[in-house]
């Protein structure tokens, strides 16, 4: 029996998605499935993968237009394979609830895109949902940024959950190796 073949591509601009991308390829490793891990930018053919896991950072409320093309780009290569989607936003969740459904909305519809159809659940695993890491930023926010988006004065700079991520990568793990 052939082993699964798995890759795990991102963008990242700051370098938050790239260190979550290889947590993921870690955690998949962990779990017995090895995983390719590669910048979009450097993500040839996708035949000889079974499974792939997309990522990227979240730029005014929708994924960097990098992630986004890809998806549309790439999205007849990616019937038949299983696949997953990760995000990273610093506002996701912490702002004002509007901003967080405008990302959420934006992460379905990019989401949708590569798994157009449901998938039947594979070996009773369903899909895991498309992940919002929480990012960093370099400076913290000045004041009439944090106004707008409704974000408390004292949120950290860094809102990355190695923990968060380990755990939706073993769920990952499990549909990924599910037949």
């Amino acid at each position: 029996m052939r082993s699964m073949k798995i890759l795990v591509a991102y963008c990242s601009k700051t370098g938050t998605a790239e260190g979550i991308a290889r947590i993921v390829a870690e955690e998949l490793g962990t779990a017995g499935s090895p995983a390719d891990l590669r910048p979009l930018r450097e993500v040839g053919d996708l035949s000889g993968y079974d499974t792939v896991v997309l990522g990227g950072p979240i730029n005014g409320m929708r994924p960097v237009p990098e992630l986004a093309a890809f998806a549309a780009a790439r999205c007849g290569d990616l019937q038949g394979k299983k696949t997953a989607l990760f995000v990273v936003s610093y506002m996701y969740g912490r702002g004002r609830r509007m901003w967080s459904r405008a990302i959420g909305k934006s992460v379905q519809s990019l989401d949708a895109q590569l798994q157009p159809v449901p998938a039947e659940p594979a070996g009773g695993k369903e899909r895991p949902e498309p992940a919002v890491f929480g990012g960093r930023i370099a400076a913290p926010m000045p004041g009439p940024a944090r106004f707008i988006f409704g974000l408390p004065r004292d949120l950290p700079a860094d809102l990355t959950d190695p923990d968060a991520v380990r755990a939706w990568s073993a769920r990952v793990a499990e549909y990924f190796n599910a037949r």
